[in-house]
This record gives structure tokens, C-alpha cells and sequence, in this order.
């Protein structure tokens, strides 16, 4: 499965901060996803952001990847000028994802948490958000 059409340039790229500029405690990895809707890197078009955390803050860390996914979302719509921008929220084996939508506060979760990545509920979730990115 492709999240994007082979058709499409993708790029995956690190969230790029200096490690002094981010508190302990939002230190949480991030990657983007682009696609180029032209020849030039300023053609990117981020469509998905993706933050990771350990699966030690399941319990504790909903709130703070919450926090991380508005703010790297709302960066996006700001780079692109887009309607909305999708994510994955990912703590250990748990997952979600959902949309920020321009000119909206929060972040709004599209599906519940799942808390494994290999199933099939889990599989057809992804290809929900597959079909959602690939209209954008």
C-alpha cells in the first residue's frame, strides 16, 4: 500500500529545530510529509505530520503530543496556505490520527486510538487516511 500515488513526488523530512530552542519535555521526534507540486523545494506542499513518542508516555504524554500536533500542524497550514493538514500521533503501539483545519483552534482526531499497528481494524484505518491525503 502507498499513502501517496506513485505519481507524486514525496518527500519525508525531519521537523528541523535546535535542540536548545525546545524545552525537555516537547522534545518529541517529528516528520513531515510533502509533496512537490513542482521543480523547487519552495513547491512543497506539507500534507502530513507525524510525531513519535516512547511507550513510556502512554499514560502521561496524550496531552503534551496533543500540544506538539497543533502546533507543528499549524506551522504546515501556514507554510502551505492549505485548507488542512493531516496526522498521526503515535505513543508506543497507540495511534491516531486526524486533521487541523485552517482557522480552527485544536486539532480534531478523525478515528479512536488504536493500541496495536498490526491488525486489520488498523489497516483499514490507514487506508482511510490514504484515500483523505491522496484528495488533498
Amino acid at each position: 500500500m502507498h499513502l501517496f500515488p506513485l505519481t507524486d513526488t514525496c518527500l519525508v523530512m525531519p521537523y528541523r529545530r535546535k535542540l536548545s530552542q525546545i524545552p525537555q519535555a516537547q522534545r518529541i521526534p517529528t516528520f513531515l510529509v510533502g509533496i512537490m507540486d513542482g521543480t523547487s523545494l519552495d513547491d512543497i506542499r506539507i500534507v502530513l505530520v507525524v510525531n513519535i513518542m516512547n511507550h513510556q508516555f502512554w499514560e502521561s504524554g496524550e496531552d503534551a503530543l496533543m500540544d506538539h500536533i497543533k502546533h507543528q500542524t499549524k506551522a504546515g497550514l501556514v507554510d502551505n496556505a492549505r485548507e488542512g493538514v493531516y496526522w498521526i500521533g503515535v505513543i508506543g503501539p497507540h495511534w491516531r490520527y486526524g486533521v487541523m483545519v485552517y482557522g480552527e483552534e485544536d486539532p480534531t482526531p478523525l478515528i479512536p486510538w488504536h493500541h496495536v499497528t498490526h491488525d486489520d481494524a488498523s489497516y483499514q484505518d490507514f487506508e482511510q487516511l490514504q484515500t483523505l491525503v491522496n484528495h488533498m
